[in-house]
């Protein structure tokens, strides 16, 4: 049940980051800033962080799927990128007690890390004509700081919330 709901809120962030997200950031106000919050990905790390790499695996897998079936030029990328992410936060930080500051710090070097794997690829690929240093500067810092700005402004729900805690998971799975 507790995978359902979580799935069922990733789903609604992943509609949300396709249809009304882009409007809000798709303004004359942007100064040819290109914005993109990655709401799924922040929840995958949080998710990584709170329950385990098997369980950010799975989500990360699962919606990097949904972003390359969606929005994806290289198919499979997406999968890797989420995937690759949902398991090595839990694994890097498994010895660290989890506070705002590794979860905001995290939330930060994952969206950088999405955003340069993907110029990455593309560019690698031939599928982009723009800089590193307009990457840099127009996209992936300002996605670093409105993801952590997201990151932040969820904290405390994710903090306080059933969704996150290994001991209901783990009955879940014995079938308690």
């Amino acid at each position: 049940m507790k995978r359902l709901k979580l799935f069922l809120l990733l789903l609604l962030l992943f509609l949300l980051e396709g249809t009304v997200l882009p409007l809000l950031f798709l303004s004359p106000l942007r100064n040819d800033l290109w914005i993109h919050p990655h709401l799924v990905l922040i929840l995958v790390v949080y998710i990584s962080l709170y329950l385990g790499s098997k369980e950010g695996l799975l989500f990360g897998a699962v919606f990097g799927l949904f972003y390359d079936i969606a929005f994806g030029s290289i198919f499979g990328l997406n999968l890797f990128i989420y995937t690759l992410l949902g398991s090595m936060i839990h694994n890097v930080t498994g010895i660290l007690h989890h506070n705002l500051w590794l979860a905001l710090t995290m939330s930060g070097i994952a969206s950088l890390s999405l955003d340069l794997w993907l110029y990455g690829f593309h560019a690698l690929f031939l599928l982009t004509d723009i800089s590193p240093s307009y990457l840099f500067l127009r996209e992936a810092f300002p996605n670093v700081l409105v993801n952590m700005g997201f990151a932040l402004a969820v904290y405390p729900w994710v903090t306080r919330s059933s969704l996150f805690t290994v001991e209901e998971l783990q009955d879940e799975e014995r079938g308690i």
